[in-house]
């Protein structure tokens, strides 16, 4: 059977099938520079120097860093900026900051981008941050549960352990404060264990008249 197409008038479009390609100057499109440059502080590769230039970000930048943090796989990024941009989130502090940490704690639609945004509100030291993290020592997913567990220690590391406790007794589910408690007692045995042992020198009789 023919095919139907081949009947049909070619179709009129203005100004011919193709067109030469237009140089646009980058100049005009200062949101595409700023990302860029978000980009690039977000996959630095040397620790020192990324923290130096998060630690300098402003508030319009990290609206760019809330935007990069909330593109799922539609935005077909790499998933390792998502979860640069989830973690920078915590240099900040902003309520908006703050906020969406916590929404992507909670209602993240994985596993990985919930963990990664519970040790972004650990890095805060915020007490406020210890019930919503709290909350995923139960997860399903291992991964969920491990960065749970390290974020509390976080926010221990940056306020106290004794400030983390008395807050976690505020905590409505015994449960809950049980776990935490375990949490932070297994972290001060690990310290324990790699804390160096000093030990006094003793010297043999025979060469104590040395």
């Amino acid at each position: 059977m023919e095919d139907p197409k081949r009947g049909q008038p070619d179709p009129k479009i203005p100004g011919g099938g193709s067109r030469p390609s237009t140089i646009v100057s980058r100049s005009e499109l200062p949101a595409l520079i700023a990302r860029e440059r978000i980009v690039k502080v977000l996959l630095m590769h040397d620790v020192q120097e990324k923290n130096v230039a998060l630690q300098a970000l402003g508030e319009a930048d990290f609206g760019i860093v809330r935007v990069i943090a909330q593109e799922g796989a539609a935005a077909n990024s790499e998933p390792a900026l998502r979860y640069n941009a989830i973690a920078a989130l915590a240099y900040g502090r902003s309520p908006d900051n703050l906020n969406l940490l916590l929404d992507l704690a909670q209602y993240g639609e994985d596993f990985y981008v919930r963990g990664h945004a519970l040790l972004a509100l650990g890095t805060t030291g915020l007490y406020l941050a210890l019930g919503p993290v709290a909350s995923h020592l139960g997860a399903r997913e291992r991964f969920e549960q491990i960065a749970a567990r390290r974020a509390i220690r976080l926010v221990a590391q940056r306020s106290s352990v004794d400030g983390v406790r008395a807050h976690v007794m505020s905590l409505p589910n015994a449960k809950l404060r049980a776990a935490v408690d375990q949490v932070l007692a297994s972290a001060g045995e690990v310290q324990r264990q790699e804390s160096p042992q000093v030990t006094p020198s003793r010297k043999r009789p025979s060469e104590s008249g040395r």
